[in-house]
């Protein structure tokens, strides 16, 4: 009779079948954390864009050059995104009316598995008052 010793051929190979069914979790938690982080910086990034193209919007002094501003200083402020629309909403455009711009763009994610190289789409909006007291000049 033989006798069997401990790890005589039982645990062959189970650590290459361990690897191999537990490596993709870490990978995919990885990965959707740098999608979610991609997200939220994108989002943060959309916002001050529109804040930024609302404020310098409410400092021109006619329409037409408040939606220029907007619109130049959105284009240049949301980098994270592509196919920016950019909507101005001036009200009567006087002193102590408000201007709005909200911006709405698409944000690609990762060309990686399980993600298929969609995109998400975020909006923000930001409002600024047109001083009370500015002058007219």
């Amino acid at each position: 009779m033989r006798r069997r010793h401990p790890g005589d051929g039982r645990d062959d190979g189970s650590s290459t079948v361990e690897t191999v069914l537990v490596f993709p979790v870490p990978v995919a938690i990885m990965l959707f954390i740098v999608v979610v982080t991609r997200l939220i910086a994108a989002d943060i990034d959309l916002a001050g864009a529109a804040y930024h193209a609302a404020r310098d919007a409410s400092l021109q002094r006619t329409s037409a050059d408040a939606i220029a501003a907007a619109e130049a200083t959105a284009t240049s402020s949301a980098s994270a995104c592509t196919g920016l629309d950019i909507s101005v909403d001036l009200e009567n455009f006087a002193p102590g009316d408000t201007v709005t711009v909200t911006l709405t763009c698409e944000v690609p994610t990762l060309n990686a598995p399980g993600f298929d190289g969609t995109t998400w789409t975020l909006t923000a909006t930001g409002t600024a008052r047109i001083d009370t007291w500015r002058s007219d000049l």
